[in-house]
């Protein structure tokens, strides 16, 4: 699907900017000088394409409940469909990506107990026969800030994303009766694309439209969703370029560093992750660049920003093994 400056102003629109509302997408129109019924249309031809991921909402994992970790491991260039099938097989595993570098696929888990995840990691290195498996779980993040200018700034900046200190270990998960953990299920899946999408997926789950509503809004005004909007396949829209950037930070600088990183607007994660002995980075920041040569460069002023070069290495994604939504209490 080619894309014209109506269906990228759309999808600038639909990643942050997602309103709550009886009537979001007449909403989404009036912003765009369009009507409803065109937005619905383009909504389910982007959808179809495979361009939106998905259109709902995106929850902070932490909030309910939810343990998880980045897994990796070295695996030998003839057994990468193999391994890909094992890993890939257990649905805690939403993300799998082949990376340039020794260690070269990177997976996360994400399960209701930790227990349960150490579990998995356990039964993947057995399963493949492959026990150097790294266990990176986060300790602080700094920003997670998933956003593609479909119209590369000539729409004017989005809005200033927050950056902080979060601690992950004084993150309290938020106690949800089922009703209200059946309404995460469902927005997790997405959004119908009909006039009145909160409606529908009230009739769905028990609720009137209103207390779906004041629902979703107390889970924005929580932190329990971190946002409503769309979600989208970066390389349909031009960002063919991702890249993982990690460094080696003091530690006595590493929270400073991640601010001043995070600051950086083409920085979509930055996180600081455990070490090992057989992998001694410790901050983590995820780049999206129209080109390899756009992510080297944006890495390099990076590095001078923090004066950390030659401490660092950029992994390149070469593949995407698996990309799914998680599916929260099922």
């Amino acid at each position: 699907m080619r894309l014209d400056a109506w269906d990228r102003a759309l999808l600038n629109e639909i990643q942050l900017n997602f309103p709550l509302g009886a009537r979001p997408f007449a909403e989404l129109a009036a912003r765009l000088g369009a009507d409803e019924g065109r937005v619905l249309r383009s909504l389910r031809l982007l959808k179809e394409a495979g361009i939106i991921r998905r259109l709902g909402g995106i929850f902070d994992s932490r909030r309910l409940g939810y343990w998880g970790t980045l897994g990796a491991l070295k695996v030998p260039p003839g057994r990468i469909a193999e391994v890909a099938a094992v890993v890939n097989s257990y649905e805690a595993v939403t993300h799998n990506y082949l990376r340039e570098h020794e260690y070269n696929m990177w997976f996360t888990v994400l399960t209701e107990t930790q227990a349960a995840g150490l579990a998995i990691l356990e039964e993947i290195a057995a399963r493949t026969g492959i026990p150097d498996l790294l266990n990176l779980p986060a300790l602080r993040f700094f920003k997670i800030y998933v956003y593609f200018d479909c119209l590369d700034g000539q729409a004017g900046p989005g809005p200033a994303p927050a950056v902080g200190v979060y601690d992950v270990s004084a993150i309290r998960a938020r106690p949800l009766d089922p009703a209200e953990k059946a309404l995460v299920r469902r927005l997790q899946q997405g959004l119908p694309l009909v006039p009145r999408p909160y409606e529908a997926l009230g009739r769905e789950v028990g609720y009137s439209e209103e207390e779906v509503l004041r629902k979703v809004a107390d889970f924005l005004a929580t932190g329990v969703l971190r946002r409503l909007g769309a979600a989208l396949k970066h390389q349909r829209v031009g960002y063919v370029a991702n890249a993982m950037i990690v460094w080696q930070v003091p530690e006595e600088t590493l929270v400073a560093t991640g601010l001043g990183l995070a600051a950086f607007p083409e920085v979509t994660h930055c996180y600081q992750r455990v070490t090992t002995p057989a992998w001694p980075y410790n901050l983590y920041t995820v780049i999206h660049g129209h080109s390899r040569e756009q992510a080297l460069a944006v890495a390099s002023r990076l590095a001078g920003s923090a004066g950390l070069e030659g401490r660092y290495q950029v992994l390149f994604s070469t593949a995407e093994l698996k990309k799914s939504s998680m599916r929260y209490f099922v």
